[in-house]
């Protein structure tokens, strides 16, 4: 068997839409069928469960220009957005409980161990036993604005001893400050090309732009490396389905992040939280009151994550349910 590996574009995309229909064509194209793992521990086959082939392509990159251009239509419809909503809120707050990310997602609940996650991100990230990882890049940069030493990792030697069920796809962030603008490289260690990447990309482009805000430079290139890039064999109906199914016009861009948004974060968490556990003890009970006092931006992330605890729960909306941004359709 050859492997096969795939070069960066020579030019950025300007839209995640475009970078993930180009990576999934030449995964298809060009990729190699891979025999199926068997560690038992491993999503790949299905925790023991299934020998699922792969479809991969290793050492794959993509650049992204427009990092507000990350939201992306699947088979003419929007990913799970408020699962990645939800998903970057619940790395900021660096937990590792399951409540509030498995409220959005109960698949999540198949990678945890002993009733939590092991290795979550933001665990990793905010709450490593340096210290969180987040505001030590924020001083590097500020001190040395052309330092090469602003890594979040998250990958560690543990978790190649120990194998957790949860062990990390990423590897690391890395961060610079290039032409006045904050660039991210961020490195894969495994990526699911079809099902995770495009909340993987949302999340970390989310950081992105927070980081370039508390840093006080504008968000340039965002830059993915994922060391295997693959989909499984099972999955094979949906790639194609996603490629016959091209998106005519990618979505719109996220607006900016306002400055606003870094101080008013933990009140977005809170209203969050009331919310969720509102809906979950009642599915139909009113919110409208948690909105007031948040800038616009996060409202629109609110109302998308209210949406998202209706439908787990059956229920569609209310008539007083705040609207849901026009970039979010």
């Amino acid at each position: 068997m050859s492997m096969s590996t795939a070069l960066s574009p020579n030019a950025p995309f300007t839209t995640f839409q475009g970078a993930f229909e180009h990576l999934l064509q030449s995964l298809s194209n060009e990729g190699s069928d891979v025999d199926p793992v068997n560690d038992a521990t491993s999503s790949g086959s299905r925790f023991g469960t299934q020998a699922r082939g792969t479809r991969e392509l290793l050492s794959c990159q993509f650049v992204l220009s427009d990092i507000r251009s990350r939201l992306i239509h699947r088979e003419g419809k929007m990913v799970n957005l408020s699962y990645a909503v939800a998903s970057f809120l619940w790395l900021m707050t660096g937990a590792r409980d399951p409540e509030m990310i498995c409220f959005y997602n109960q698949h999540g609940r198949s990678f945890m161990e002993a009733g939590k996650f092991c290795c979550a991100f933001g665990t990793r990230i905010r709450k490593a036993l340096e210290g969180d990882q987040l505001e030590h890049v924020i001083r590097c940069l500020a001190n040395d604005r052309s330092s090469r030493r602003a890594t979040i990792s998250v990958f560690s030697p543990n978790d190649l001893i120990t194998s957790p069920r949860d062990t990390p796809c990423l590897l690391a962030l890395h961060y610079f400050i290039r032409s006045d603008t904050l660039v991210c490289v961020t490195t894969m260690r495994s990526q699911s090309a079809a099902a995770i990447m495009p909340y993987d990309v949302f999340v970390f482009t989310m950081l992105h732009e927070y980081l370039a805000i508390r840093i006080g430079v504008r968000p340039g290139d965002y830059i993915h490396s994922s060391n295997t890039l693959h989909y499984y064999a099972d999955e094979q109906e949906t790639v194609d389905a996603i490629l016959a199914h091209r998106a005519r016009v990618s979505p719109q861009p996220m607006p900016a992040m306002p400055d606003v948004f870094v101080n008013e974060l933990h009140l977005l968490l809170n209203m969050e939280e009331i919310m969720r556990l509102r809906i979950a003890s009642d599915p139909t009970a009113s919110v409208k009151d948690l909105f007031s006092g948040l800038s616009e931006y996060s409202r629109n992330l609110l109302a998308i994550l209210t949406t998202g605890a209706r439908k787990s729960n059956s229920v569609f909306s209310r008539t007083d349910d705040a609207p849901l941004p026009r970039w979010s359709f």
